[in-house]
């Protein structure tokens, strides 16, 4: 029973230091766990009711926990509060995602919808409209931090905490609205370069640390998928394959595809098997256009959060390119085929050998889920090649799940929910019907491509 609810100057800007921040604020959850727990309950029930191996009334008495007062103050975001009820319910949108070949699923799927049909849309539109005022409280406020001169934070933008999140719900609730288009806007000029200390960086530098066990005096580039260039890539890709305009979109996808060009790294001891990329460079570094000391040791690990993320959204940018009629098309295809280099090398026994968890942020889930998708866009001998190379991921992820304690952490990142929605995907052969991992931003599309409007929507 699902219960009812209670424009920009021509020259290049000047960034200004905020003051001192030490390091990115850690992304916390309801109960000041990492962000994701009930969200993760409830897309893992709706996944598995959706595909027969689950029950309706779980998934409701999930979606029921996530709806009840939803937290909408400046915490909420894409794994709390409304934004997570939000991205909840629209999983388990029966006409969107469900396998319509399955006439038993659909019946049951839709009686139980059917039984409470004003209470699934008067919630689904509560929730957009939470979804809307929190897009537009922190889009007036980065636009106010951008008057003053001052550089984003990793936690305005980044898809845990900031609009990277936000905007991967809104563009699967609310594609072609005007909302959408200032975020994706927002977005692109996150790619154009700024000045900061007379040195010309990308304008989703940051001025604090990348965490509190890593220092970068004078701030740092990110370029992983939860915080810097990758999640910028994948996520302008998701908004051209749901039919933004590519013409509009192709500079700052060349821009950060060119970006992961320049600081590729060669082959090393630890990473032999393609080039790599690091989890960040400093001003210092950008300024003279190298690495600086001893970087690379334990760098480069093959996880969503690391080389495999990174990867993907090369892979995905630079096939857009390669589809368009522009001259770097040529270019891109090279790219694309580094970049499918690179995700390879994460697959190796070799590599496997040194993920130590089970979950999507650093673990075998997230590789699995990754490198999934990156197969399945993958051509010729190299989709042959990382199909195969997937097996052994696949035998991993299958040992982790054997050995889950009843009743473990339930968390989407870390915990089990996130470990059994990537085994799920293992044991179907298919893409998860819910499209769950487009909040990974690995699956290009942010929904399927026949996607229908939800019964309550």
């Amino acid at each position: 029973m699902i219960r009812e609810r209670t424009r920009r100057k021509a020259r290049l800007p000047q960034m200004t230091r905020p003051a001192p921040a030490p390091s990115a604020p850690a992304a916390v959850g309801a109960r000041g766990d990492l962000p994701g727990s009930d969200v993760g309950s409830a897309i893992l029930a709706v996944e598995l009711a959706l595909t027969g191996d689950g029950r309706w009334d779980q998934a409701e008495m999930a979606i029921d926990e996530l709806t009840r007062d939803p937290d909408v103050s400046g915490a909420a975001s894409l794994f709390h509060g409304a934004p997570a009820a939000a991205l909840a319910m629209d999983t388990a949108a029966v006409d969107g995602y469900l396998d319509l070949r399955d006439a038993q699923l659909v019946a049951e799927a839709r009686r139980r919808q059917a039984q409470e049909p004003r209470l699934f849309r008067e919630m689904q539109l509560d929730l957009d409209e939470d979804l809307r005022q929190i897009v537009e409280q922190r889009l007036a406020a980065a636009e106010a931090r951008y008057e003053a001169g001052r550089p984003p934070t990793a936690a305005e933008f980044g898809l845990l905490e900031g609009m990277l999140g936000l905007g991967v719900i809104l563009l699967r609730r609310a594609p072609g609205t005007v909302l959408m288009q200032r975020v994706i806007d927002y977005v692109v000029s996150l790619t154009r370069p700024v000045l900061v200390n007379a040195v010309r960086l990308p304008g989703w530098y940051v001025a604090h640390n990348p965490g509190p066990d890593s220092s970068t005096p004078g701030g740092h580039v990110n370029m992983t998928m939860a915080s810097g260039a990758g999640g910028l890539l994948a996520f302008l890709v998701a908004c051209v394959r749901a039919g933004y305009t590519r013409d509009s979109l192709h500079v700052p996808i060349k821009a950060l595809v060119d970006w992961f060009v320049r600081w590729q790294q060669p082959a090393s001891a630890e990473w032999p098997d393609s080039v790599w990329w690091p989890r960040w460079v400093t001003p210092a570094e950008v300024q003279v256009g190298h690495l600086v000391g001893s970087r690379g040791v334990g760098e480069a690990l093959p996880s969503w959060s690391r080389m495999a993320g990174m990867a993907r959204a090369v892979q995905m940018g630079a096939s857009v390119l390669a589809a368009s009629r522009y001259p770097h098309a040529d270019e891109a295809r090279m790219v694309r085929a580094l970049a499918e280099e690179a995700m390879l090398a994460c697959l190796t026994n070799r590599q496997l050998r040194r993920l130590s968890s089970g979950g999507l942020w650093g673990g075998l889930a997230g590789l699995y889920q990754t490198g999934y998708r990156a197969a399945a866009d993958a051509t010729g001998p190299t989709e042959i090649r990382l199909k195969h190379r997937m097996s052994a991921v696949g035998d991993a992820l299958r040992s982790q799940v054997v050995t889950l304690p009843a009743g473990g952490p339930g968390d989407l990142w870390s915990g089990e929910s996130g470990l059994r929605l990537a085994a799920q995907t293992l044991r179907r052969g298919t893409a998860p019907t819910s499209w769950w991992d487009a909040c990974l931003l690995v699956t290009g599309n942010p929904y399927p491509a026949d996607r229908r409007s939800a019964p309550w929507s």
